[in-house]
């Protein structure tokens, strides 16, 4: 499974597909809904019981297992998609593996 290639040494605001760096937290932040950053596109979340099964429109896309397979259910993992296939977001985002990531 290949990752996300996130830039190794980002500079605060710099951006890459649909993300931003934010140096305070030392984090890449999702830029929302298509209205952050030159060439955002909307966001596309799913759930599920289970992990994805379903193909990414586009990298970035992010899919949660929930307690419920619903928004409102308990996050237990979140998946992003990479452009060929779904990567563990907590390992993606900054190897932390803290929830604090979703």
């Amino acid at each position: 499974m290949s990752d996300m290639n996130f830039p190794s040494s980002p500079s605060d605001g710099d951006e890459y597909r649909k993300w931003v760096y934010d140096a305070s937290s030392g984090s890449w932040v999702i830029i929302g809904g298509g209205s952050g950053g030159s060439g955002s596109a909307p966001l596309d979340v799913t759930y599920s019981s289970n992990p994805p099964v379903s193909v990414g429109t586009e990298i970035g896309d992010e899919h949660f297992v929930t307690s419920d397979g619903t928004s409102s259910g308990v996050v237990s993992a979140g998946y992003i998609w990479n452009g060929s296939s779904w990567t563990n977001q907590l390992s993606t985002i900054d190897g932390s593996g803290s929830a604090n990531d979703f």
